[in-house]
This record gives structure tokens, sequence and C-alpha cells, in this order.
């Protein structure tokens, strides 16, 4: 690595240190940034398949990245360490105070230098930043038809449409983080239609490694990328509260030799667009660490009460009864889920295949039965492997899902796991299957350009399809470009094109849609 490079990484945290437990957006850029960096070696995986992560957290990786790229612990070509080390210039950035907090000196080299990005005066500090996006939507069939796309219950309408927001978050020590995302839809309509909403509105006490949380949010459990099986932003965030650890942690005595932990348990309630109007929803998820390449995680859901079912103190308890049944006449909706993930480093050494493999997967378990037997009727599995055949900068991922017909679905709760109408779970829903292919080329001076295949289908048993309905089976392809103009400055854009068959489950019927994206990221 280059000179700067190690400098910037000459001292890391010996000892846990206080830091900002503000939390990052469940799909944040530095998400995806350290699990290429825990790929290639440079830091553990620990902690990215349980989502939001607090830039504590993120801080603690991207120091552990510089340590190991300080002491030369892992070998690559010179281009492969030019472009670590401009991913890694940019994490120093975005974590710059959490950084210094930890006692990692900042980088300066020549009109480049680590900025902060918040303001503060004493133990108050405040961030933010504003996220414009254009699409443009050409429908082929039925103009008066929404497309979801598949994030925070987007929708999209014929012609143009608009999103923009004013992300910021605002915290005392680490002990208080407040933050919110205002956010505005916009769609052209004869009429015209503005849907002001919060995407996130949340406070988050902390005290060392515990948290308290409460408000608007949304949680991603899983190690899928293109979507989970239990818990996703494929729908609006959900009014909760939470507690859990903020980052991993180790149980005392002998049974530190364990390895490392996380969990996390949250209760909150739906709204009163499903058949069971505004049913709880609890839920817990612990992982294991047993190795920093190693991470097996157990998520449990729990669907009960709601306005024409029995609501008292004992139906929360109910929501994290595991012994609880699930059947014809039982008032809870058990979920429950277990994955894992595997990074694989330094691949190179045994195969020309990359630089390194991320495997993981996931099982998802229906109860169907009086008595809480959960029966495995969903799956999720998917790899990447960073410098592919050993070309700097190119990734490809592959990831498939299936999910049984009697996902989601419930005796009682009919709607199954949704929210204001769409699934909190895998945006493929029930019955369903899902292959997701994307390659991605990432380029010096900060830009990537990306292509991408995705085929769905809904229906894919036709039992839970009337009769004389086919499948509906959608192929997307598109192209995408990310550009960091500067250290405050992202841009992107997208052009995808969506081929159905069997439109809405009618046979012969065919539709083609066209979506442009514009998306325009300023920090303050």
């Amino acid at each position: 690595m280059k000179g700067r490079l190690l400098l910037l990484g000459l001292f890391v945290l010996c000892a846990e240190a206080s830091a900002n437990s503000v939390d990052l957006p469940v799909h944040d850029w530095s998400v995806e940034a350290i699990e290429r960096l825990a790929s290639m070696g440079l830091c553990g995986g620990e902690g990215l398949s349980s989502r939001p992560i607090s830039r504590r957290a993120m801080a603690g990786k991207v120091a552990e990245a510089l340590e190991t790229a300080r002491e030369g612990e892992v070998e690559f070509s010179a281009e492969e360490a030019s472009l670590i080390e401009e991913s890694l210039l940019r994490l120093s950035e975005e974590f710059a105070v959490e950084l210094r907090e930890k006692g990692i000196p900042l980088v300066e080299s020549g009109e480049k230098s680590t900025s902060l990005r918040r303001l503060q005066k004493g133990p108050f500090a405040l961030g933010g930043s504003f996220v414009t996006e254009k699409y443009y939507t050409s429908l082929e069939k039925e103009k008066a038809t929404t497309l979801l796309e598949n994030s925070k219950g987007l929708r999209l309408h014929d012609g143009l449409n608009g999103r923009f927001g004013f992300p910021f978050w605002a915290s005392y020590a680490d002990f208080l983080a407040l933050s919110f995302h205002p956010r505005v839809n916009i769609h052209r309509e004869d009429d015209g239609e503005v849907d002001p909403d919060f995407d996130e509105a949340t406070a988050k006490f902390s005290y060392r490694n515990l948290y308290l949380k409460g408000g608007r949010t949304s949680y991603w459990w899983g190690s899928g990328s293109h979507g989970t099986l239990l818990l996703t932003d494929n729908a609006r965030p959900f009014h909760s509260v939470a507690v859990g650890s903020d980052h991993p942690f180790e149980l005392p005595w002998a049974l530190r030799s364990l390895g490392r932990w996380n969990a996390n348990l949250f209760l909150g309630r739906l709204s009163k667009k499903e058949v069971v109007q505004k049913p709880l929803l609890g839920g817990w998820r612990v992982e294991w660490f047993p190795i920093r390449w190693l991470t097996f995680g157990a998520s449990h859901l729990i669907q009960v009460g709601g306005e024409t079912q029995k609501s008292n103190f004992g139906t929360i308890w109910d929501t994290f009864n595991p012994t609880k049944g699930g059947g014809e006449n039982e008032n809870p909706n058990h979920l429950y889920g277990s994955d894992f993930r595997i990074f694989i480093p330094q691949i190179a050494q045994w195969t020309h295949l990359g630089s390194g493999l991320n495997v993981y997967g996931e099982f998802y378990a229906e109860d169907t039965t009086g008595i809480y037997v959960p029966v495995i009727v969903s799956r999720l599995g998917g790899l990447r492997v960073t410098d592919l055949f050993g070309l700097s900068g190119l990734d490809i991922q592959a990831e498939a899902a299936e999910t049984d017909a009697r996902a989601y679905q419930h005796f009682i709760y009919t709607s199954g796991y949704r929210y204001k109408g769409e699934f909190l779970g895998h945006h493929i829903g029930p019955d369903a299957d899902d292959i997701y292919l994307r390659l991605s080329k990432r380029f010096e001076n900060d830009i990537t350009v990306g292509v991408t295949f995705d085929r769905e289908r809904q229906g894919r048993s036709s039992t839970s399809l009337p009769f004389g309905a086919q499948p509906n089976i959608k192929n997307q392809g598109g192209v995408d470009l990310s550009y960091f103009l500067n250290d405050r400055v992202t841009i992107q854009a997208a052009y995808e094109v969506e081929d159905i068959d069997n439109f809405r489950n009618a046979t012969g019927q065919e539709a083609k849609n066209h979506i442009v994206t514009i998306l325009a990221h300023l920090l303050f």
C-alpha cells in the first residue's frame, strides 16, 4: 500500500472508546464497501447481516481494515491495492470523527484531506444530507398501474416521478442519537399528487454496548443482498421499539472462547390495511461469530393480536413466546429463519477465480400445525467474487431465492407479513422464485459501472393462482453508473427494462416497462 494509507493506519484502538451510535441507512454505500473488504481479508464480517448498523460499529471495521493494511498481512497486486486504498480513504472520510475518537490519525495528502462530516460543539453533534431522485417510467399496459421499486414502499406511476428528502441526525456524546428522514414523493398526474412522509424518525439511547431505540424504522435481517426472507425495507418503515447490542460482544469467563455475539429484539405494530388490522409484530435475532470469517444467525418473528383478536399484556408476551402454536385455531403467526455467511479471503492462492469470495444462505420456516412445528418452506443462496479472474475491480454476484405458497401466510392473518400492502420479507412474495445476477467494474477516480439481470416468477407452483391463470414472469435487465464526484457529492444513474409474460397472471398478456433513474446525494 502507498505511504498515505500506512500513515492513516498507524494507530488502532486498544480498548473500547465512546463513539457515535447513530444508525446508518439499511442500504448505505459503506456496508457494501465493508463487505468487499471483508471478502478480501482486510476486516471481519461480523454484524453485517443485521441492519441498521451503527456508525460506531462500522468505524471499528474501518479501523481493523486500516490496521491489516498497515501490517501488510494480506498482499495484493498494484491495481488491487490502488482501488483498496481509494475505498479506505473514502471510508475514513465518512467516519473521520469516529476514527479520531479511536485514536486513528487523519490523512492529509496534497489537496485531498479527510474532512469532518458533522457540526460539533462539545458533546453535541449534527450531520445531514440532501437526497433527490428522479424517475421516468413508461408502462406499456394499463397506465393506471404502479410499479413497486422495492425500496421503502416506493411505487412508480407512468410518466415522471420524483422523491427528495433531507436525512439528518443529531447526537449527544455516545448516549443519545436522533435520526430523521423527512421525504416527499411526487408523481405527475392530471391533478398531481404529493406524498410527504418520514422514511425514518427514531430516538436511540445507548449505554456501553446496549441500546434502546423507538420510532419508525426499517430492518434488514439476513445475509441476502437482493432480498432477505424475513425482514427487508421493501415496505415502508413501521413503528417499533427495539433493544439490543450496538456491536458484537464476547461472553464472560470461559465462554469467551466461543467467539462473539450479537442480539436484537423488537416489538412493533402494523397498519390498518391488513385483514386483521393493527396486529403486533415482534421478533428477536441472535448472531454467532465463532471466527471473524464465519457468521451464523437465527431469527424469529411472531404476528399476534390486532383489532379483531385478543389484545392484552399476555398478547405482548405471546409475541416472544416460541411455544405458542400457529395452527388454524391459534392466534400467533410464527416465522423462523436461519442464515449463514462465509468470507473466504485470498482465494487467488488456490484458484484464479478472484481475490475474495463471500458465500451466504438463508432458510425460512413457517408454522403449519396447532403446536409450533417449523417447516422449511423457503430458501435463499448467493455468492460474490471480488476481482474476478484477477481483473482488478471486476466483481460478480449471483443470488437465487425461492418461496413456497405457504410463505408469509396464516389461517387468521391472511394478509401475511405485510405493512400497508407490501411484504416485509422478500419482495417476490409467496409462491415465487428469483434469480439475480450483477457484474460490476470499479475504476479509479471513484466510478463504478454495473450490469444486472433479474428473473422473477410469481405463482411458480400455480397452487396459489386462480383456475386457468399462469405464473407472472418478469425478466429485467439494466445498466447503472455510480460516481463519487467529491467527498460530499454522489451521482447515480440507471436504466432498466422489464419484459413481463402473463402480465398479472393473465395468460398471453405481455408488458414492457422502461425505468430511468437519476439520483444525487449531497452531504452537508
